[in-house]
């Protein structure tokens, strides 16, 4: 999982209240964290990305713990950059996908 280190997770549409009571960063990490019910594998990325996760308003209507735009953009920068780009685009669901999606990453 050392190839992860350019990843972060990000969610831009959570409510800002629920039942009253603001919805806060502690909040989602800590729903999103519970790998119980999950293969060792799916809890292998929730274990590296809940550490990253971080909440968005692209409106700026957010609460206390939700990054604003400039923090979002410069947590964003900050990441390490993906050097070599043609491992990550392996699974294709068709022929015709493939041919859609390719160019979109500036693959052949």
């Amino acid at each position: 999982m050392n190839e992860c280190k350019p990843l972060t997770l990000g969610i831009s549409r959570v409510p800002k209240k629920d039942d009253d009571e603001p919805i806060e960063l502690d909040d989602i990490a800590r729903h999103f964290a519970n790998t119980s019910g999950l293969t060792a594998e799916c809890a292998a990325v929730v274990n590296v990305l809940a550490p990253t996760l971080f909440l968005f308003s692209p409106y700026d209507d957010r609460n206390e713990s939700w990054l604003t735009r400039e923090q979002m953009v410069s947590k964003l920068r900050d990441l390490q950059p993906i050097d070599d780009s043609n491992g990550i685009f392996k699974t294709v669901l068709n022929l015709e996908a493939g041919a859609y999606t390719r160019p979109l990453f500036g693959l052949p």
